[in-house]
Formats: structure tokens, sequence, C-alpha cells
């Protein structure tokens, strides 16, 4: 079969990390269940996922989102980032690309999904995930911003979220909260060396 040489995506990187229970194994359960689902979507030619109410109200609300927070954050013209970029072992497309940093927007789901209290960012998958990205663009700095929008009406089961009737009138340090990360070169070795690892298990299955 000819099947493109395999890549992680920045937002799935957290899926390959994992280190394997059994020292015999060369990667992890998890990243083997990412790296066959990637298999069969370069055999078939079709991309797996899925859709939910928080992917939806994600997508539905990004660019005002990005907007919103960049109003807020003295972002210069903030516009959505549609291009992929990749290199030998990573692939990714950042939502927003500014002259010192990268930038990912999280639109969350309610109030008790939005980190307001947090002093670390509740998934550890976030933060690889921008370091994928500063990687990619060449950054050292990064921020991780949540949004708090109001929840289109047309994604599904949206009348049980938890959002105040007033959400847009709210202070925008109730709606916004911002994590800033520097490049860890470290990590993203460790990435490319489990992406070869991938690619060397990859192989025992299409011999």
């Amino acid at each position: 079969m000819n099947l493109p040489s395999f890549k992680i995506r920045a937002s799935a990187v957290s899926e390959i990390m994992t280190n394997p229970r059994n020292k015999t194994e060369l990667i992890s359960k998890g990243a083997q269940t990412y790296c066959k689902k990637w298999l069969l979507s370069a055999i078939y030619g079709v991309r797996g996922g899925g859709s939910s109410k928080y992917t939806e109200k994600g997508i539905q609300c990004e660019e005002e989102a990005i907007e919103f927070a960049g109003a807020y954050l003295g972002w210069f013209l903030p516009e959505k980032n549609t291009r992929q970029f990749e290199d030998e072992h990573i692939t990714g497309c950042p939502d927003v690309i500014l002259p010192d940093f990268v930038a990912d927007i999280k639109c969350s789901w309610d109030v008790f999904t939005f980190p307001l209290l947090e002093q670390e960012i509740p998934e550890q998958g976030y933060w690889m995930q921008l370091q994928a990205y500063m990687h990619l663009m060449g950054k050292t700095k990064a921020q991780l911003v949540y949004v708090l929008m109001p929840t289109p009406e047309d994604v599904p089961q949206y009348w049980t979220s938890a959002i105040p009737d007033n959400i847009e009138e709210l202070d925008a340090e109730l709606r916004i909260r911002v994590f800033e990360f520097d490049y860890n070169p470290e990590f993203i070795q460790s990435v490319q060396q489990r992406v070869l690892d991938c690619r060397t298990w990859i192989e025992t299955l299409i011999k």
C-alpha cells in the first residue's frame, strides 16, 4: 500500500504521549488505538471523528470568540487562521498567529466548564497542543484562551447549558481566562521520537 508517512496532529499529541505500561511494548495501548484509526483513515481516504454539543458550540462561536478575546487582550486585528502547517513529524492549524506568539481559543460549554478559578489548565493535552503549535510556527510563547460565549440555540441540547441570560453584559474578566506558556524544546523532542515509534509500530501492521 502506498500510504503517507505518519504525522501527529497538534490537537492529538496527547493521544500518543502516554508511556506504555508494558516495557516490552513500543507505544502505549492508547497510542496503538490512535495509530490504528490513523491507518484506517489513510487506507480508506476518510477522516474519523464525531460531533457533540461541545464541539458544535466551539465551531459556531470560534470566530466571534476570537474577536472578543482579541479586543480584550489587545491583539492587533486578530483573524482565524485556516492554514495548515506541518513539518516532518507534526501537523496543525493554530487558531491565531501573532508576531510574538500563537493562541488557541477554547469556547467553554458553560460556567462550570469555564476555568475562572483555576490556577493551572484543566486539560494537560492543551499544553501539548500549544507546544506543537509553537514548534510549527517558530514561536517561544503561546496563550491558551478560554472564552465564555452564549450558546447558539441550534446547538443540540442548548437548553442544558448553564449560561447566564445576561452573559454578554458581564465584564470581560468573567468571560475570558488566559493561560500562558513558554516553548519546551525537550518535550517536542519527545514528541518527535514518539512519532518515529508510532511509524515503526504501524509498519508491523502493514507488513
